[in-house]
């Protein structure tokens, strides 16, 4: 099913654990009784160090700390992995002590030939999502599966192999930790005992915004019926380009767009609160001169729906000057209750109206 085609799954974020000589051992020290590290105790991934290590998969370091902060390498992270997964393979003698891991790993499918020349350097979290999701999917193992980077990220994060950092930030190119690996390195464990992992819900709205150019499914329960980038010209001479849809929570907190409503003022007055706001990332593209100005507001709009202006707004477009605009157009929703009530029976239709058009943009 998923061979020589793109996999709508992704990944980024967190680590698996070992640094420096601890990953150079022949075993892992493992234990029934509890084992105390000097630097992990009260640290928020204490838990997942202690499994890991009573397992045998990691260990600490002579001087008693584990270095839950420290960053891991690529040869590392493979170590664990392959330690996890039951490997047969050990370390050797010499500089490429790592080298029988890298082996085991791309014969099973878990690492590709060219992924990597150089293992002595960090892991970033897109890497280790990497490896670890071929770990738990089938189908994503597979050598002739094809997916995106953003493919990678969001399916790891949907299953809850991998988490976000700071309101959904997903970090893909950012060095991973010991203390992130091993919680990769519990929750992949549990995965393949097929248990059901909390999923974090702004880190999925954020890897759902990067693969798909919206977030409307994990925000609003909604499926999108048009693809991004989507001319919505309404006249020859225009070109109207909708890059993304990112829809905001304006009760939300936590979400990770909220930034966006910054400095805007609804059409109406009212604050932005029990709404949702459909934000529009755009570009408008004089292609050809001629005579007047247009509000872009007057020729793109969602049905009945309140505008917001600000800075960050693509107001106004000049026929008499040809280039190139960036900027965003923001509508906001009815009450959520009545919004969510449509979507959850169904009977939600969003329309954005472009000049004469009327376009559906859900399903």
């Amino acid at each position: 099913m998923f061979k020589k085609t793109s996999i709508a799954a992704a990944v980024v974020l967190c680590v698996i654990a070992t640094a420096g000589n601890s990953f150079d051992s022949q075993e892992a020290m493992a234990s029934d009784s509890p084992i105390r590290f000097s630097d992990t105790q009260g640290h928020w991934a204490e838990g997942a160090i202690q499994s890991a290590v009573s397992s045998g998969v990691v260990d600490g370091y002579p001087d008693g700390t584990f270095k839950p902060d420290a960053d891991i390498s690529r040869a590392e992270f493979i170590k664990l992995v392959a330690m996890a997964t039951g490997t047969k393979a050990s370390a050797v003698e010499g500089g490429n002590w790592y080298q029988s891991y890298v082996d085991d790993l791309k014969k099973r499918n878990l690492l590709r030939d060219d992924e990597f020349t150089d293992f002595n350097v960090p892991m970033n979290r897109l890497e280790m999502a990497k490896v670890a999701l071929r770990e738990v999917r089938d189908d994503v193992r597979d050598p002739n599966a094809i997916m995106s980077d953003e493919a990678y990220i969001f399916t790891s994060v949907k299953s809850g192999l991998i988490q976000g950092l700071a309101k959904g930030e997903l970090g893909i190119n950012e060095k991973t930790t010991r203390a992130q690996s091993m919680t990769v390195i519990e929750r992949m464990k549990a995965l393949k005992k097929g248990e059901k992992l909390e999923v974090d819900k702004q880190a999925l709205n954020t890897a759902e915004l990067s693969l798909t150019g919206t977030n409307m499914k994990s925000v609003m329960g909604a499926e999108l019926a048009i693809q991004f980038p989507y001319d919505a010209s309404w006249e020859e001479g225009i070109k109207f380009t909708l890059h993304r849809l990112i829809i905001i929570d304006c009760d939300n907190p936590n979400d990770p767009n909220l930034g966006l409503l910054q400095g805007l003022r609804r059409q109406d007055g009212k604050p932005f609160s029990n709404c949702y706001v459909f934000a529009y990332d755009t570009s408008l593209e004089v292609l050809t001169k001629g005579e007047g100005a247009g509000r872009v507001y007057d020729y793109f709009h969602m049905n009945t729906w309140i505008n917001a202006t600000g800075e960050s707004v693509l107001h106004a477009f000049y026929r008499t000057k040809v280039g190139k605009t960036n900027g965003y157009l923001f509508f906001v929703t009815p009450d959520k209750e009545s919004t969510d009530n449509n979507i959850s029976q169904n009977k939600a239709r969003f329309r954005m109206i472009s000049g004469s058009k009327s376009i559906v943009i859900n399903k």
